[in-house]
């Protein structure tokens, strides 16, 4: 049976890094967005329009790296692009998490940047439109278009159009394995990944961490309320962990964070990529929490992240 404790943050598998970060954060946090994106479904957006521009907060790009903003056949695209003379270079697309209903460019904007000038890449981010306003297959075909578009127009900004990646946090994950299933692509780059929907696929870490620790299940089922309805969760492009094809998507970087409830179903990901035969390199952060990549304060994983990345750009 699964120790329970007062706070999330008393648990003492917590690193100290993620422990100081849940002591920063409301204790009913999980269950003020619940509330706020289920008031979204029904029609009431007030809230929701608020939680998204608050968290809509710019970092600059570091030394060397420059930002331009694109439009990607009607998708914003930011690129982040090395001043380094050093070309054809790869190009990674990354999309950002949020539960397909939060977050932005400007979310995952410190990793884009320093990804960027680390591994000497050029870092392409999608601003896919968001549900409950636009559920899926809205954000899917948006990912895609900006696969499409990039594939053009790669030379044009010192980009390797033979040479592109997918990446994403947690829903931005699902998208990129997503976007994987239908083209293909160099590799992938997964933090925390949405890989099922379907309940009864999500492993212990769904009930051993389901309040309190970054993301509460709650609320991740809310969000998949918000996303996508209930008959279609178990599409292979919703659910990429149901698919038959994963033997299609080229080799994968899987990184999770121990005390997470996605952490299960990223490690079932895992082992079935390699059953396929897929070539995978699989983290488990060990005390990490959920938004280590889009979040300030757990900056040690943030920047394990960047490395693990850079390192498996360097393969």
């Amino acid at each position: 049976m699964t120790e329970q404790f007062d706070h999330a943050r008393d648990d003492p598998r917590l690193n100290e890094e993620a422990r100081e970060f849940l002591r920063t954060r409301p204790e009913n946090l999980g269950d003020v967005w619940e509330r706020i994106v289920r008031d979204a479904v029904g029609g009431d957006t007030t809230e929701l329009s608020r939680v998204r521009n608050k968290r809509s907060v710019e970092t600059p790009a570091p030394e060397g790296v420059e930002i331009v903003d694109a439009d990607a056949n009607g998708v914003p695209v930011r690129l982040y692009l090395p001043v380094s003379k050093n070309r054809p270079k790869k190009i990674i697309l990354y999309f950002h998490g949020g539960g397909w209903v939060i977050g932005s460019i400007q979310s995952g904007s410190r990793f884009c940047g320093e990804l960027a000038k680390a591994a000497d890449v050029i870092v392409a981010a999608a601003a896919y439109r968001l549900a409950p306003e636009f559920p899926y297959p809205a954000a899917v075909k948006d990912c895609r278009e900006v696969y499409l578009w990039i594939r053009r127009h790669a030379t044009d900004y010192g980009g390797d159009d033979g040479c592109i990646y997918a990446a994403g946090d947690s829903a931005g994950g699902n998208l990129a394995i997503v976007l994987a299933l239908q083209e293909r692509l160099c590799g992938l780059m997964l933090f925390y990944p949405v890989t099922t929907v379907v309940p009864g696929r999500y492993g212990e870490s769904w009930e051993e961490f389901a309040c309190g620790y970054a993301l509460d299940a709650k609320l991740m089922e809310a969000f998949t309320e918000a996303y996508v309805p209930e008959i279609l969760r178990d599409s292979p492009l919703v659910s990429p962990l149901e698919s038959a094809n994963l033997f299609r998507l080229p080799q994968t970087l899987c990184i999770t964070a121990e005390c997470d409830i996605l952490r299960d179903q990223g490690r079932r990901f895992c082992d079935l990529l390699r059953k396929a035969g897929v070539s995978v390199t699989e983290r488990c952060f060990p005390g990490a929490v959920h938004l280590f990549v889009t979040v300030t304060g757990m900056d040690g994983d943030f920047r394990k992240g960047v490395f693990e990345c850079t390192a498996f750009l360097q393969k």
